[in-house]
């Protein structure tokens, strides 16, 4: 819908809407990220399917403003279920993510908690053996054992990790190393405010202080898409520029995405 001549008719037919279909408009890579994806492809083309597709259960909407010209059309479209469809379709793709995670002290949380990052994926035999040398090893927490009664329920999987392991079971005040794996993957799917994107490099940053992240995935709109948000919000263009100011600080591999709507 680029440069459409917009009538009555578009008009209602836009605000009736319910679904549309996405595709990736707009790709950047900094600090080299397309070797990792060339080395992972599989984690690529599924990232690329997710994004190039339809979602549904979307909030279209049409605003008019009178301008000297004449009447002018104003198209919208609600960033929540935007979020929301394009989360869904996270959801349902082969990719074995976890949604909604936290960091903390060096260890990666399941935690369903909104200000944590949207996806990632990580080695979760070596976070989990991380956790028990932060509750039981060598410069343990105070309060470890009730911290590792707490969160060994609440994580999904955690339990039957420490049965297959026995970390609970091993020498207490030592630290137990674990082999690394698997890469690390964060990511962001972002079309909130401007200022959140300051947000999402701190909390980055936050785990590039103890964890080596392989590559950080960061979603937002670009085009038609950028226009019918809002002026206000995050978008392709803007978090380009800011990742090349901030090229010095942010160390990992980052792959930028723009998606826009037919």
């Amino acid at each position: 819908m680029n440069d459409i001549q917009w009538t009555e008719e578009l008009a209602e037919e836009w605000g009736n809407r319910t679904t549309g279909r996405l595709y990736i408009r707009d790709q950047e890579h900094f600090r080299q990220s397309e070797f990792f994806l060339n080395q992972y492809s599989e984690l690529k083309t599924e990232i690329e399917s997710i994004l190039n597709g339809e979602i549904t259960d979307q909030k279209f909407s049409m605003t008019y403003a009178q301008r000297k010209e004449g009447l002018k059309y104003l198209p919208r479209l609600k960033s929540t279920p935007l979020n929301k469809g394009i989360r869904q379709r996270f959801h349902q793709s082969n990719l074995d993510f976890k949604y909604e995670v936290t960091y903390k002290e060096g260890i990666f949380y399941d935690s369903k908690k909104n200000q944590g990052f949207d996806f990632a994926l990580w080695d979760q035999e070596y976070n989990f053996m991380n956790f028990r040398n932060l509750c039981f090893g060598r410069r343990a927490l105070s309060y470890g054992k009730d911290h590792w009664n707490k969160e060994i329920r609440k994580n999904s999987g955690w339990e039957e990790m420490n049965e297959k392991l026995g970390a609970d079971k091993l020498q207490k005040g030592v630290d137990v190393d674990h082999r690394k794996r698997q890469p690390t993957i964060l990511g962001e799917i972002q079309f909130g405010n401007w200022g959140l994107v300051y947000r999402d490099i701190l909390k980055v940053v936050q785990v590039e202080r103890d964890e080596d992240v392989d590559l950080l995935i960061y979603i937002t709109a670009t085009g038609n898409l950028d226009k019918r948000i809002s002026t206000a919000t995050v978008n392709f263009s803007k978090t380009k520029m800011l990742f090349e100011e901030f090229k010095n600080v942010l160390s990992m591999p980052i792959w930028l995405i723009g998606i826009d709507i037919e």
